[in-house]
């Protein structure tokens, strides 16, 4: 990869587009493609990992949330949306994230909604996420109450008492 920007310099981002955008491609190759758009923080790959985001393999799946986490917008959302029923947890965590920084409102009860569910994982992340939303109250409410999304509220609004 790195031979390959040194080579053809600014070229490489076009370059780097098309092998991620060819779904004929291994998925696992354009991951590795992806993580590397994702570092080049190129803007103009987020509406082609959006798109990534139908694959049938997880890794891509990640792959393409985060780099829609590091250069989307919401305009990238109602794509992003459905992977918080994903079936993989790590799937659903990682979905809870991005539309934490690039949701809207209207993710709030959804988010919400996952904050008790099966995995540690996905529940810290729904609770980050509504932070990052500005939905402390609701945090404030699940704090108050008892399991897992309790846990996972304190432990996120203590983090964020503490910077």
């Amino acid at each position: 990869m790195s031979s390959m920007l040194a080579h053809t310099g600014v070229d490489a981002l076009d370059e780097l587009r098309s092998y991620f955008r060819d779904s004929e491609r291994p998925s696992h190759a354009r991951a590795v493609v992806a993580n590397a758009l994702r570092l080049l923080r190129d803007l103009g790959s987020a509406e082609i990992a959006a798109n990534a985001l139908s694959s049938d393999d997880p890794e891509l799946v990640v792959a393409s949330l985060r780099l829609i986490d590091s250069v989307g917008s919401s305009k990238q959302s109602a794509k992003v949306r459905p992977l918080l029923n994903h079936p993989e947890f790590f799937v659903r965590a990682e979905a809870a994230t991005v539309i934490g920084h690039i949701g809207t409102s209207q993710d709030v009860e959804a988010i919400v909604g996952m904050t008790d569910g099966d995995s540690p994982w996905v529940t810290i992340r729904t609770t980050q996420a509504l932070l990052d939303l500005g939905e402390r109250s609701i945090l404030e409410r699940l704090a108050a109450s008892s399991g897992l999304a309790a846990k996972g509220a304190r432990e996120v609004l203590q983090q964020a008492r503490a910077q």
